[in-house]
């Protein structure tokens, strides 16, 4: 897609997954709070049920993207948050994105008898590059932590009225037998 003049797209409660790459051009996205600025090279990956706008600069851009959904898509999105994803990173090669998102349009367009099985293997090869492209453990273990010290913080936050104590748990195991 080539932007023909600056526009700004705003979207709510759509029943999909995006995942666009900015082949030339500069612009923007909102998202769960935040803005980011898109350029050349960048990915982005989002939940469109969730608001989201995303806008071309003067400077109009250029994309590949792809809306698409599965029953199993909220918890892959999920485990790729977990796993350190962004909704907008820059990966090191676009090809393998470009590609993908090449074929799938390519499908389809086509009368292949089977185009429907051919598109979910593209779509499953597309998931599997974002899922590597997530992979970022400092972010995994900063997230866990927080979402453990969450669940603490609730915890006392419910019950700071009463008195609470820790109490350590000892697990004995039974002594190694001789012969």
């Amino acid at each position: 897609m080539q932007a023909i003049h600056p526009h700004t797209s705003t979207r709510t409660n759509l029943l999909s997954f995006l995942c666009f790459i900015i082949l030339s051009g500069e612009g923007e996205l909102s998202y769960e709070g935040q803005t980011y600025q898109l350029g050349e090279g960048d990915c982005v990956f989002i939940d469109c049920r969730k608001a989201y706008s995303h806008s071309t600069s003067d400077n109009l851009w250029s994309l590949q993207w792809c809306h698409f959904y599965a029953p199993f898509l909220p918890a892959v999105y999920e485990k790729y948050k977990e796993r350190g994803g962004h909704p907008v990173f820059h990966p090191d090669d676009l090809i393998p994105f470009t590609s993908l998102l090449t074929d799938l349009y390519n499908l389809a367009s086509s009368s292949d008898y089977i185009r429907d099985m051919r598109i979910n293997e593209k779509l499953g090869s597309l998931l599997t590059l974002l899922m590597e492209q997530s992979w970022h453990p400092e972010s995994v273990t900063v997230s866990r932590k927080r979402m453990e010290l969450a669940t603490v913080k609730e915890y006392l936050d419910e019950h700071y009225t009463e008195k609470i104590m820790l109490a350590l748990k000892y697990r004995w195991s039974d002594p190694i037998k001789q012969k």
